[in-house]
């Protein structure tokens, strides 16, 4: 849901001009805006909570090139979800139990689309640091060149 959806459908339930509901809303987000960079954080009852917290330098590597990079110390809001809303959340999504009990680190994306189109069998492939060979789960030890477990 976008801002203008927002403010469109408050607009429609409240009876209240688009025009107007917009300002209000502006000015709810340049508040919550504001009191994060003067406090540090707000609670909003029965909502939620949002923070600013400090992320440490750290050491990254850069997707594209594999190179290493250092990612500089940063400042990121977060948000805790209140109870009521994490009651509402759990009643009304339901989630489907996963299909492993734990994901492999690792997997390669090719071979979890081609698990899902029911192409592969039953396989998990990954492969740990530093090493030039892909473990599957069906006990195999595969040459990274090679796709994955299709023989």
């Amino acid at each position: 849901m976008t801002k203008k959806d927002m403010t469109a459908a408050i607009a429609q339930d409240s009876g209240v001009s688009q025009v107007q509901v917009k300002q209000i809303v502006q000015q709810v987000f340049e508040f919550i805006d504001d009191t994060l960079v003067q406090e540090g954080g707000i609670e909003l009852r029965g909502f939620g909570i949002f923070k600013v917290k400090k992320r440490k330098p750290r050491q990254a590597r850069n997707p594209r090139t594999g190179e290493k990079v250092w990612v500089r110390e940063k400042l990121v809001v977060t948000f805790k979800a209140g109870k009521e809303v994490q009651k509402r959340l759990q009643e009304t999504r339901k989630l489907t139990a996963p299909t492993f009990e734990r994901r492999p680190r690792g997997v390669l994306a090719n071979d979890l689309l081609l698990l899902l189109q029911g192409l592969r069998k039953e396989c998990y492939c990954f492969f740990g640091a530093g090493t030039s060979t892909m473990q599957c789960y069906d006990g195999v030890s595969r040459p990274l060149a090679k796709t994955a477990c299709m023989d």
